[in-house]
């Protein structure tokens, strides 16, 4: 069953939607406020303009009609004939004031009843103000008794109060008319505020409902994901972590899934690894019963020794009876030797000679070729000339001389080489008589010498002979030396090595035995021992002697010193005995003379010996 589309989207995503659709409500109220906004001015400005100054206006009929009859009774009352002029005066302002505010009330009102009680007032206007007009004409007369009878008179007081009723009307009809309006505008406030209300309301309610979801579509996968870290680092490796969430959360759920699902693997090789340890432990321990096995090489090769030693005392015999028959040829071939010596001399000096005259030679040779040399050069210089031509020539015949001259020269040379060979020919054959003499006593020396050489050759024999045995008591030596400074180090290596990889395969496998995995996973587990090697015994391990003798200055190894802990060895170079390549275990030992941290095989040691 699939999830709604909308937890599939990325949170981003769902907050931009989430926000937009507030965005949307926010400026849907808003517009509708301001909308409604308008619509209350509106509604409030027809009322001012059409309801509250229309009846303003028909009040101010009745103020002005009152202003008219006070300015009225002053002029009655007064007696100086200015100041009636001016409340005269002010009856005709008010007058007009009153036509003024009638017309302005006409045209302010909208109210039909209105418009046509305008008319009454404007008549029942013409009545009520000829009434006054007869009491200001009497005013000006000068007799304020006829006007103050006029004023008193009922029909004059009935026209004011015609007036006033019709005034009086015409003002409760424009204050219907603002109560009409005034509850438009309540029922249209009213309505404003609870459209505005319901928006406020819906806005909140899909606020609530987004951040509900939002928070739900975070929180849980939170809480989900945290439940499952926990759950790893409590070591429970058995649950999986399931989602079908495609946004952020799902990446992380699925990672953790991934994670623990690596970490799962892990935990099995790591379980696998263990067993490989406990098993490389105990072929350790098979190692160290083996060392046994070195002691009795080192008896053999003690018994080798001593043999050596009894050849070398008479191979020194030998050699020195041979010592003393070469020095008694020795001597007598000294006389043999200076006879020599003497024909020797003599051949010296003819040698000499004839290295004077090759030196002449060679002079002469080297005036020859500075000839040949200038030849070449005037040869040259007479090609150049003749290719000029025309009046160059004669500088043509004076090369040609000097070429000629040149050849000369060359001629005498060549006799004078001819007359030193001559004289070298002859000394030649002096020095071949004296070189025959001197080989024939240089024969007897040979003889001598031939014997000399004889009783070298044996002394040399012996010397080999000697030379070997020494070679050999000197590599016995060392590798007995070798072997127990070994035997030593891994026996305290061993043990060392043994003791840290039982405690770091205990401490492994306690470690590892806090993850529990799922049953896939365990039976990786319990299979993964099953790829060791099996253990290495004491009789499949091959014990030989070195096939390669030390030279006598070779320097003892140190000791190597004992590890910390076991140490991973990489492959040495020397190769494995043929037969037992599963056999072959890395141990952090010095078997050869090298540096201490290096790592040999198992097997390699037990060949070193």
């Amino acid at each position: 069953m699939s999830r709604p589309s909308f937890s599939n989207l990325r949170i981003g995503t769902r907050l931009g939607l989430s926000f937009a659709l507030l965005g949307g409500i926010l400026v849907a109220n808003t517009g509708l406020g301001l909308h409604r906004l308008s619509g209350l001015g509106n509604t409030f400005e027809h009322l001012l303009d059409h309801s509250v100054r229309p009846t303003l206006l028909a009040e101010k009929l009745d103020l002005e009609a009152a202003v008219a009859g006070l300015h009225l009774r002053n002029s009655i009352l007064l007696d100086d004939a200015g100041q009636v002029k001016a409340e005269l005066a002010g009856i005709d302002e008010a007058r007009a004031r009153i036509v003024k505010t009638r017309q302005e009330l006409l045209q302010a009102t909208d109210n039909p009843d209105s418009r046509r009680h305008l008319e009454t007032v404007a008549r029942q206007e013409g009545i009520y103000f000829d009434a006054v007009d007869r009491i200001a004409r009497a005013v000006k007369a000068g007799d304020p008794e006829a006007a103050r009878a006029l004023l008193a008179s009922p029909e004059v007081r009935e026209v004011r109060q015609r007036y006033a009723q019709v005034v009086g009307e015409l003002v409760k009809l424009e204050m219907t008319s603002m109560e009409q309006d005034r509850a438009a505008a309540q029922g249209s406030f009213v309505t404003a505020r609870w459209l505005l209300g319901l928006m406020a309301l819906v806005g909140l309610l899909l606020l609530v409902w987004t951040g509900w979801s939002m928070t739900r579509s975070v929180v849980l996968p939170a809480r989900r994901a945290t439940e499952a870290a926990r759950r790893v680092a409590a070591g429970d490796l058995t649950e999986d972590v399931q989602t079908h969430r495609r946004d952020e959360m799902g990446e992380l759920l699925r990672a953790i899934q991934d994670m623990q699902t690596s970490l799962r693997h892990t935990v099995s090789r790591i379980r696998a690894g263990a067993g490989q340890v406990n098993v490389a432990s105990r072929e350790i321990a098979a190692g160290n019963q083996d060392l046994s096995g070195r002691t009795e090489q080192q008896a053999s090769a003690l018994e080798e020794t001593a043999a050596s030693m009894q050849q070398m005392t008479d191979t020194v015999r030998q050699n020195a009876e041979s010592a003393r028959q070469a020095n008694q040829l020795a001597s007598a071939a000294v006389g043999v030797a200076s006879r020599g010596g003497e024909v020797v001399n003599q051949v010296v000096n003819t040698m000499d000679e004839i290295s004077g005259s090759s030196r002449k030679i060679a002079d002469i040779i080297g005036v020859i070729d500075g000839i040949a040399f200038q030849t070449n050069i005037l040869a040259l210089n007479a090609a150049v000339e003749a290719a000029r031509a025309g009046e160059q020539g004669r500088g043509f015949a004076v090369v040609a001389g000097e070429v000629r001259n040149l050849a000369q020269r060359s001629a005498n040379a060549a006799r004078e080489i001819k007359a030193l060979i001559t004289q070298s020919v002859e000394r030649v054959e002096s020095g071949h008589e004296l070189v025959r003499q001197a080989g024939a006593t240089m024969g007897e020396v040979v003889g001598g010498v031939q014997r000399v050489t004889d009783l070298i050759a044996e002394i040399n024999a012996a010397t080999v002979e000697q030379s070997s045995g020494i070679t050999q008591v000197n590599s016995a030596v060392a590798h007995l030396d070798q072997g127990t400074q070994q035997n030593a180090a891994l026996v305290e290596q061993g043990a060392a090595a043994a003791e840290s990889l039982r405690r770091q395969a205990e401490a492994l496998e306690q470690l590892v035995a806090t993850f529990r995995l799922g049953h896939v996973d365990e039976g990786f587990a319990q299979r993964g021992p099953a790829i060791a090697a099996p253990a290495v015994s004491a009789s499949t391990l091959k014990v030989a002697r070195p096939a390669v003798s030390l030279p006598p200055s070779a320097a003892r190894p140190a000791p190597a010193p004992m590890p910390t802990s076991p140490v991973p060895a990489a492959p040495t170079a020397s190769g494995n005995p043929a037969g037992s390549p599963a056999q072959t275990r890395t141990l952090a030992t010095a078997a050869t003379p090298a540096p201490a941290s290096a790592s040999v095989t198992v097997t390699d040691e037990w060949e070193t010996f």
